[in-house]
Parts: structure tokens; C-alpha cells; sequence
């Protein structure tokens, strides 16, 4: 098994970055993890994370996750980052009004393609016009008061270093869905 060693490390000062809410400190992240590769159920690591974010009230997770999916190659913490950065990602989409985040998978295989499982994590909320939809994926690019623009952008990396895509379907005022497909183990 191959050990990898991801390391993002990103300090800002300085500029409307670096300012501080009274619940969140001035934005300095890393991310390292020496984990390994290894064998991993999306399915389980989708459940864990749903159970952790069902203290929102306001948010109603839905789950369609496919039944004996084979299992993928990558980093857990990656993985759970992974999860956890578009889940939390839909929830804040819903601007703490109700509405639904629903997660789903599906094994897939395009012509051509290796098979992968697809991950997708959708909500109810504002949704998204095709100019902002082709900047989330971009370093510091945000539409929420506050955020870092780090997520997405980050969320991209460690899917790609994955061996994965990304990719996003958004309506203005109906919603968001930002999909993930990561090659199946061999």
C-alpha cells in the first residue's frame, strides 16, 4: 500500500480574509494526513457524516444510498473532508430557512471511463446562476458573508488527486447538486 502525504496549507492576512467573527477565528488552515490508501465504503463514511450535521433543525438530510457499491481507493481523511465540505456546503446553501440536503450514490461507468461510484449532495436552497456555478471551484471565490472560498476549491484538489471529477448543476431559487465520481477499488 502506497502512503501519501497531503499537505495544504493556506494563511491569509491581511484584506477582508484575515477579519474575525465572534464564533470563527481569522482563516489559517492545514490539512495533512499520512492515513494511506486504503480500501474504503463511501456509504459509511456518508452516514457518519449525515449523523454528525443532523444537529441543524432546520435541514431535513435525506439518504438514497445504493445498496452493495463496490468499495474505493483514497485517503479516509481526504475522503471525509471530502464529505463533510459539501455537506456543510448545502447546508449553508439553505441560509437557515428548512429545506432538504438529500445525498445519494450510484456506481457509474461512462464509454471509455473506469467504473466509479457517484456521490451526490444536493439542496433546497438558493441556488446558483451558470456564471457563479463556473467560480466555485475557484481559490477564494464565495457568495456567503464570512466564508473563505477554500471549500469547493479544496473539495476539487482532493477529489482530483482521487483520480475523480467534480462537477455542479444549479437553478436559481431551486437548488444545488454537486456531484462526485471516485474510481472504484480494483
Amino acid at each position: 500500500m502506497r502512503s501519501r502525504l497531503f499537505l495544504v496549507a493556506f494563511f491569509v492576512a491581511g484584506s477582508a480574509f484575515a477579519q474575525s467573527t465572534s464564533d470563527q477565528a481569522p482563516l489559517s488552515f492545514a490539512f495533512a494526513s499520512q492515513a494511506g490508501t486504503g480500501i474504503y465504503d463511501l456509504n459509511g463514511q456518508i452516514t457518519e457524516v449525515v449523523r454528525a450535521l443532523q444537529a441543524h433543525e432546520h435541514v431535513e438530510f435525506t439518504t438514497r444510498l445504493a445498496a452493495n457499491l463496490p468499495r474505493v481507493v483514497g485517503d479516509p481523511i481526504a475522503l471525509r473532508r471530502i464529505l463533510e465540505d459539501l455537506m456543510a456546503n448545502a447546508v449553508g446553501a439553505l441560509e437557515s430557512k428548512p429545506g432538504r440536503v438529500t445525498v445519494s450514490t450510484e456506481q457509474v461507468s461512462g464509454a471509455g471511463e473506469a467504473p466509479a461510484i457517484r456521490v451526490t449532495v444536493a439542496d433546497t436552497g438558493r441556488g446558483m446562476s451558470a456564471e457563479e456555478t463556473g467560480k466555485i471551484f475557484n481559490d477564494f471565490y464565495t457568495t456567503k458573508e464570512g466564508g473563505s472560498g477554500l471549500g469547493l476549491s479544496i473539495v476539487r484538489r482532493l477529489v482530483m488527486d482521487l483520480q475523480g471529477t467534480v462537477g455542479v448543476d444549479s437553478t436559481p431559487g431551486k437548488g444545488t447538486a454537486i456531484t462526485i465520481d471516485i474510481p472504484i477499488a480494483r
